[in-house]
């Protein structure tokens, strides 16, 4: 059974939603780089690990930090209204 480990890109694809993500989260500059700075560490002493853990490691550190248990809620809501709103203008028309 073969383990996918991180490859090149991996790396600054997880930092790249670790910012994201802190960007929906947090207002303040401190708390988004205290949040990147924690994955930075995580993933320092994680070299060549697994992409899952690394990503599963950049959510908890943010839920974490942020006090959110959901830090894509808002954008959730806000994707479920529009297709809320598409399926009322369609179904007028089938």
């Amino acid at each position: 059974m073969a383990v996918l480990r991180v490859a090149s890109n991996c790396y600054p694809c997880l930092l790249d939603r670790a910012k994201f993500e802190c960007d929906m989260v947090f207002t303040r500059e401190e708390d988004k780089k205290a949040a990147v700075e924690e994955l930075l560490d995580f993933m320092a002493c994680h070299k060549g690990g697994v992409p899952a853990l690394m990503g599963t490691e950049r959510e908890l550190i943010i839920k974490r930090r942020s006090g959110s248990s959901d830090p894509y809620r808002e954008l959730k809501e806000e994707s479920n209204q529009v297709a809320r709103d598409l399926l009322a203008t369609g179904s007028g028309v089938l």
